[in-house]
């Protein structure tokens, strides 16, 4: 990988999808699609003080699990 400056990086090779993950909270839970998301939460804060942290914490989530 080489980067060319802070915005453009050059990879070596074609970068791919390896697998994916979809985390909801309580109200995409409870919609028309909601037994197909993979991982969802019923506190709709993924348990923090704001909604800038659940975004945050919901993103963790998709990533680690």
């Amino acid at each position: 990988m080489q980067q060319k400056n802070n915005e453009i990086i050059n990879f070596n090779t074609k970068p791919s999808v390896l697998s994916f993950a979809s985390v909801v909270g309580k109200k995409e839970s409870g919609g028309p699609l909601g037994e197909l998301f993979d991982i969802t939460s019923k506190d709709s804060l993924f348990g923090q003080d704001s909604f800038e942290k659940a975004e945050s914490m919901l993103q963790k989530i998709a990533v680690v699990e």
